[in-house]
């Protein structure tokens, strides 16, 4: 309905549509959850991007809000379709709450719902999401609830990458068409699941009576063992976002190269780990 005012009231509706959907996301508790974010998609339902800049925008802010910062950047800030001044307040405040476990969730699912209507038309954008949360530490993320969400988010963000209309009808899963993009994006999950097994075997082979020094970095730093069971967590909820999503065709590319690393780190010392490894596999030979 915005749409048939004039542009100037156009804007002030959305700056008050923005200010009120942040303020009921913001303070919305664990179980209306899943009620705002159908509100989201509805929003979204059967329209295209160029119609909810704002919204989309939102969302981004809110849920990674340095990401937001830097694409705003490089676009010149002029391409949300905002009122700029606003969302900075929006993004100031969510900077302060950054490292509430309870919070990233919420907005980390909040913003699944741009990926899961929008599809490949956010491919660009999904292209700078995949390789922010590679490199800013979220496949390692210190909590079980955002490492979750994180998996489901990296898994439409792939989806979004297939380039479907080099599909064709009766294609196998070995014709698949996959983005450049998205290969590289794995093989590098794949590089790091291969050190972390490599690591793994090495440690487990080292006897136990040994003083020697020749250890790795898993069992000499607590934190790299953290991490690693962490991204092995991720890796695995990632499989699991391409098994239940219901598109196993457009994504085996991804779940064929996942499924041997994570089967060789089936041997990290760690038993929650092995179990939830244990438990993508299964559901992958399903």
């Amino acid at each position: 309905a915005i749409r048939s005012f004039r542009y100037p009231v156009q804007l002030q509706i959305k700056d008050r549509l923005v200010r009120c959907l942040s303020r009921g996301l913001s303070n919305s508790q664990p179980d209306s959850v899943s009620r705002w974010d159908t509100c989201i998609r509805y929003i979204f339902f059967d329209s295209e991007p160029r119609y909810y800049p704002y919204i989309i925008s939102l969302l981004l802010s809110t849920a990674l809000p340095r990401l937001y910062k830097s694409l705003l950047n490089s676009l010149g800030n002029n391409n949300t379709g905002n009122n700029n001044s606003d969302l900075d307040d929006i993004l100031e405040s969510t900077l302060s709450l950054f490292d509430s476990p309870a919070i990233q969730y919420k907005q980390l699912r909040y913003l699944q719902s741009c990926f899961i209507d929008f599809n490949y038309q956010l491919s660009s954008l999904s292209s700078s999401l995949l390789t922010y949360l590679l490199q800013n530490g979220y496949l390692e993320h210190p909590y079980k609830q955002v490492r979750e969400q994180v998996g489901w988010l990296l898994y439409f963000a792939s989806r979004s990458l297939f380039p479907l209309e080099k599909l064709q009808s009766g294609s196998t899963s070995a014709e698949i068409p996959t983005s450049a993009f998205l290969t590289n994006y794995v093989q590098q999950c794949v590089n790091r699941l291969g050190q972390i097994a490599s690591s793994s075997s090495s440690s487990s082979s080292t006897p136990t009576s040994s003083s020697t020094t020749t250890t790795t970095d898993t069992n000499t730093n607590p934190d790299a063992n953290t991490n690693a069971k962490h991204f092995i967590e991720t890796m695995c909820y990632y499989l699991n976002g391409c098994m239940c999503g219901g598109d196993v065709m457009l994504v085996s590319p991804i779940y064929f190269r996942l499924i041997p690393s994570l089967l060789l780190c089936h041997n990290f010392n760690d038993k929650e780990c092995i179990a939830v490894v244990s438990y993508a596999c299964q559901l992958a030979s399903w």
